[in-house]
Protein backbone atom coordinates (compact mmCIF):
# COMPACT_ATOMS: atom_id res chain seq x y z
CA UNK A 1 0.00 0.00 0.00
CA UNK A 2 2.72 2.33 0.79
CA UNK A 3 4.41 1.61 -2.58
CA UNK A 4 1.38 2.45 -4.42
CA UNK A 5 0.91 5.81 -2.46
CA UNK A 6 4.19 6.84 -3.39
CA UNK A 7 3.78 6.03 -7.30
CA UNK A 8 0.09 6.26 -8.14
CA UNK A 9 -1.62 10.12 -7.98
CA UNK A 10 -5.10 8.24 -6.83
CA UNK A 11 -6.66 5.77 -4.29
CA UNK A 12 -6.37 2.28 -5.62
CA UNK A 13 -8.92 -0.37 -4.20
CA UNK A 14 -7.79 -3.78 -3.20
CA UNK A 15 -7.70 -6.45 -5.79
CA UNK A 16 -10.39 -8.66 -5.69
CA UNK A 17 -12.90 -11.03 -7.80
CA UNK A 18 -16.42 -9.64 -8.52
CA UNK A 19 -17.66 -12.37 -6.57
CA UNK A 20 -15.56 -12.13 -3.06
CA UNK A 21 -17.48 -13.01 -0.54
CA UNK A 22 -15.16 -11.18 1.40
CA UNK A 23 -16.09 -8.10 0.15
CA UNK A 24 -16.81 -4.24 2.67
CA UNK A 25 -20.32 -3.14 1.86
CA UNK A 26 -18.55 -0.33 -0.06
CA UNK A 27 -16.43 -2.73 -2.07
CA UNK A 28 -20.08 -4.54 -3.04
CA UNK A 29 -21.44 -0.65 -3.34
CA UNK A 30 -18.97 0.45 -5.51
CA UNK A 31 -18.66 -2.72 -7.78
CA UNK A 32 -22.35 -1.97 -8.23
CA UNK A 33 -21.90 1.83 -9.00
CA UNK A 34 -18.60 1.82 -11.27
CA UNK A 35 -18.53 -1.55 -13.08
CA UNK A 36 -22.05 -2.90 -14.17
CA UNK A 37 -20.47 -5.88 -16.21
CA UNK A 38 -19.22 -7.12 -12.43
CA UNK A 39 -22.09 -6.05 -10.61
CA UNK A 40 -23.85 -8.29 -13.30
CA UNK A 41 -21.32 -10.80 -13.13
CA UNK A 42 -21.74 -10.92 -9.40
CA UNK A 43 -25.17 -11.06 -9.36
CA UNK A 44 -25.88 -13.96 -11.62
CA UNK A 45 -22.87 -16.16 -9.36
CA UNK A 46 -25.25 -15.02 -6.54
CA UNK A 47 -28.22 -16.44 -7.39
CA UNK A 48 -26.54 -19.46 -9.40
CA UNK A 49 -25.39 -20.52 -5.53
CA UNK A 50 -28.91 -21.45 -4.91
CA UNK A 51 -29.90 -22.88 -7.54
CA UNK A 52 -31.64 -26.54 -7.20
CA UNK A 53 -28.59 -29.10 -8.26
CA UNK A 54 -25.99 -26.45 -8.90
CA UNK A 55 -22.70 -28.32 -8.36
CA UNK A 56 -21.58 -26.39 -5.57
CA UNK A 57 -25.09 -26.74 -3.40
CA UNK A 58 -25.42 -30.05 -3.82
CA UNK A 59 -26.35 -32.14 -0.21
CA UNK A 60 -26.49 -28.76 1.94
CA UNK A 61 -28.74 -27.68 3.69
CA UNK A 62 -28.85 -24.14 3.50
CA UNK A 63 -28.80 -21.72 0.64
CA UNK A 64 -25.46 -19.92 -0.16
CA UNK A 65 -24.93 -16.63 -0.39
CA UNK A 66 -21.82 -14.30 -1.59
CA UNK A 67 -22.82 -11.12 1.40
CA UNK A 68 -22.35 -12.14 4.78
CA UNK A 69 -25.96 -11.25 5.48
CA UNK A 70 -27.55 -14.52 3.45
CA UNK A 71 -29.54 -11.92 1.51
CA UNK A 72 -29.52 -12.38 -2.60
CA UNK A 73 -26.88 -9.10 -3.94
CA UNK A 74 -30.06 -7.36 -6.01
CA UNK A 75 -32.26 -7.39 -2.18
CA UNK A 76 -29.56 -5.56 -0.74
CA UNK A 77 -29.45 -1.49 -0.41
CA UNK A 78 -25.66 -0.83 0.64
CA UNK A 79 -26.54 2.62 0.97
CA UNK A 80 -28.00 2.01 3.77
CA UNK A 81 -25.79 0.34 5.25
CA UNK A 82 -22.32 0.85 7.52
CA UNK A 83 -19.41 0.24 5.32
CA UNK A 84 -17.75 -2.11 7.13
CA UNK A 85 -14.20 -2.53 8.05
CA UNK A 86 -12.81 -5.38 6.20
CA UNK A 87 -13.33 -8.48 7.68
CA UNK A 88 -10.90 -9.63 10.81
CA UNK A 89 -11.08 -12.80 9.76
CA UNK A 90 -9.58 -12.19 6.32
CA UNK A 91 -7.24 -9.42 7.26
CA UNK A 92 -7.97 -7.93 4.00
CA UNK A 93 -5.59 -10.14 2.21
CA UNK A 94 -6.52 -12.00 -0.85
CA UNK A 95 -4.19 -15.18 -2.10
CA UNK A 96 -5.58 -14.04 -5.16
CA UNK A 97 -7.33 -17.73 -5.49
CA UNK A 98 -10.30 -19.09 -4.16
CA UNK A 99 -10.43 -22.56 -2.66
CA UNK A 100 -6.95 -23.04 -2.67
Amino acid sequence: MAWLRERVPHTVPRSACVFCPFHTNHEWAELRRSDPAGWARAVAIDEALRRDGNVVNRGMDQKLYLHRSCLPLVAINFDALAPEAVDSMTTGECDGMCGV
